[in-house]
């Protein structure tokens, strides 16, 4: 809660908005955890996440990769980041070159389930 203090001196009361409210560590330790739903929804692809300029791409169709292997290799402010496999599985599919321009969110490489 928040107190206004108008000109003729009144306090009111002001309720924060919801986003704004604070919560107790017990709140939070009780409520479930999910998974934000974007990402449940793409289990087996590869999401870009931030815009650079593709240096290396280390699998090829068909290739087996495991759970944190790097697989593309992205730069982006003058520094070189490799993005890494979210998940066990085969690659269906690379959909990125070296050298070709990739924004945020974009697919690099689809898994077969």
């Amino acid at each position: 809660m928040k107190s206004e203090v108008f000109r003729t001196r009144k306090v009111k009361r002001v309720e924060d908005p919801p986003h704004l409210r604070s919560f107790s560590s017990q709140a939070m330790a009780v409520g479930p955890i999910h998974a934000h739903p974007r990402y449940e929804a793409f289990e087996n692809v590869l999401l870009c996440p931030m815009p650079g300029l593709v240096v290396e791409v280390r699998v090829r169709k068909g290739d087996r990769v495991f759970r944190g292997q790097d697989l593309v290799s992205i730069e982006s402010m003058k520094m070189e980041s490799f993005v890494a496999s979210p998940c066990d599985g085969e690659v269906e599919e690379v959909l990125v070159v070296p050298g070709q321009a990739v924004e945020a969110d974009d697919v690099l490489v689809r898994f077969r389930a």
